[in-house]
């Protein structure tokens, strides 16, 4: 849906977008994980996608800006990476605004209700990760040592083909140690 918004009219685009989407092995390794993956980068695309649906049609009335605002507050919520894609909307309508590709007074209000909305969202939790933590976005300590000596090689450039395709669910040690009966 948002390569058809974004490239109107152009066929080939769209499918070459669906099938991008669909067969990059990090779109399927993200589905096989647990939930807050594949939901935060859907919530992440919808609230791109809602974004660029309220440029092109340059609608900034508060019911989209509330909507996308509530997207991205709840991507957030799912994963703290879902900040990213709030960063970027935020930074796609400030340069919207400098280049008057709108109204400037009804694309900085519609901004105004994207970030109250999404705020309004996530205060709760960021203030309650602030009290815990000192730190409401990053919680756990950070490691003083380079990316690369983290995780083996294999780990950033390996697909883990074919076993993304035939296993895309693997048991735990923890589950192979201690048996569980339900």
């Amino acid at each position: 849906y948002a390569a058809r918004l974004v490239f109107s009219g152009r066929r080939t685009v769209h499918v070459a977008a669906l099938a991008f989407f669909c067969l990059v092995p990090v779109t399927t390794r993200t589905a096989a994980m647990f939930h807050p993956e594949p939901l935060d980068l859907f919530l992440s695309l919808a609230g791109l996608t809602l974004a660029a649906r309220m440029l092109i049609r340059r609608s900034f009335d508060w019911r989209p800006a509330a909507g996308l605002g509530l997207v991205l507050g709840l991507a957030q919520l799912s994963r703290t990476f879902g900040i990213y894609a709030s960063a970027s909307v935020g930074t796609v309508f400030l340069l919207a605004a400098l280049r008057r590709y709108a109204p400037r007074r009804e694309l900085l209000r519609g901004l105004a209700v994207v970030v109250l909305a999404a705020a309004g969202v996530t205060a709760p939790w960021y203030l309650r990760q602030a009290i815990r933590y000192t730190n409401p976005i990053f919680d756990q300590p950070t490691v003083d040592e380079p990316l690369w000596e983290r995780r083996p090689l294999s780990f950033y450039v390996d697909p883990g083909l074919p076993e993304v395709f035939t296993r895309p669910v693997r048991t735990s040690y923890l589950n192979r140690l201690v048996p569980t009966s339900y």
